[in-house]
């Protein structure tokens, strides 16, 4: 098992190299169509298409990166009142939510991608299919329900590694508030 968790991280870590590639791209096809406007006064006509699918993107593969790192925002009141134990069962159970929620999504997400495909539908001014820019949700909800899944998993075959992921939390949350 801890074979695949460790196949699951790589994965991320490559998902997140590519998302920030993305993102760079994104931020310097930006500029240039800028540049090219206000200097040139020839803009980039299909950039800002390209830009916000690429965001999109971005933000779809973002998510499933903050599901597996475990770095999303939670209120953490209800954390201090309860048992360590009964902390760990209500973080599993938010996964097991997570990714119920997430399947759901890749299921309806996918169908609607298919629709659009079937249309035959194309950006106004790429002319790039829609279905790439919409099949961000089915695959980004998808990489949630793996990063959700593999923490799942980390919580019942290596819950040493769960723990420590959960304590660097923690000092990272005692850090913020020392500054």
């Amino acid at each position: 098992m801890k074979c695949v968790i460790r196949w699951i991280d790589g994965l991320f870590r490559i998902i997140g190299t590519i998302a920030g590639i993305v993102f760079i791209f994104a931020i310097l096809l930006d500029f240039a169509n800028v540049v090219g406007r206000y200097v040139f006064h020839r803009p980039i006509f299909w950039a800002e298409e390209i830009v916000v699918y690429g965001i999109i993107w971005c933000v779809m593969a973002g998510a499933a990166l903050v599901v597996w790192r475990s770095n999303h925002l939670r209120v953490e009141i209800l954390e201090m009142f309860v048992s360590k134990r009964l902390v760990t069962r209500l973080r599993f159970m938010l996964l097991l939510i997570t990714a119920l929620v997430g399947l759901v999504m890749v299921t309806y997400g996918t169908q609607f991608v298919w629709f659009i495909l079937s249309m035959d539908q194309r950006s106004t001014a790429a002319n790039i299919p829609m279905g790439i820019p919409f099949a961000a949700i089915p695959v980004g909800f998808g990489l949630i329900v793996l990063a959700a899944v593999g923490r799942m998993a980390r919580y019942l075959f290596d819950p040493a590694s769960e723990q420590a992921l959960d304590s660097r939390e923690g000092a990272a949350d005692e850090m913020e508030a020392s500054l």
